[in-house]
């Protein structure tokens, strides 16, 4: 090959190279994180208006799915403000016999009390936890909370639309 020719098919395949060794390894990682045996995760399925305590603050009922490989044990529920950037946690009401936790396909709907409504777009940071163990998580697993990481999703909720957005 001539030099000229040479210079063409390097500048030509270089970036296709490094673009398919950079896209491969960015793919190979999620394909890593999704075959892994035991990882948490939740989805939003629902908002739900519960009732009004005045013009800006309400309840609504939100539904979860968790679609992990393992129980979640919930934990901290809180409603992002950006204008202050803080995140207000919120009280919630569990509906379930055993509150708390949501195993692996199943669906949960608990209460958020005190959903500030200023804005059209809300953001929730949902904190769980994954319990890595055969069976339901015992009542002192629960308040204790699992020693590794909490996973937190976040979920917008569009309330002039009703649409959630995770």
């Amino acid at each position: 090959m001539t030099p000229s020719k040479l210079k063409f098919v390097r500048g030509l395949f270089g970036p296709i190279l490094v673009l398919a060794i950079l896209l491969g390894i960015g793919y190979g990682a999620v394909v890593m994180l999704d075959s892994l045996p035991a990882h948490a995760s939740v989805k939003a399925l629902s908002m739900k208006f519960v009732k009004s305590q005045n013009a800006t603050i309400a309840d609504w009922n939100m539904t979860l799915l968790d679609n992990s490989t393992m129980t979640a044990i919930m934990g901290i529920v809180c409603q992002a403000n950006r204008p202050s950037n803080n995140c207000n946690g919120m009280d919630t009401i569990y509906y379930t016999s055993t509150p708390l936790y949501i195993e692996p396909g199943q669906s949960m709907t608990f209460e958020l009390i005190g959903v500030n409504t200023t804005t059209p777009v809300w953001e929730f940071h949902i904190t769980f936890y994954g319990w890595p163990h055969d069976g339901a998580p015992s009542n002192e697993a629960i308040s204790l909370a699992p020693a590794g990481a909490p996973t937190v999703e976040w979920l917008f909720y569009n309330s002039t639309s009703n649409t959630i957005i995770q």
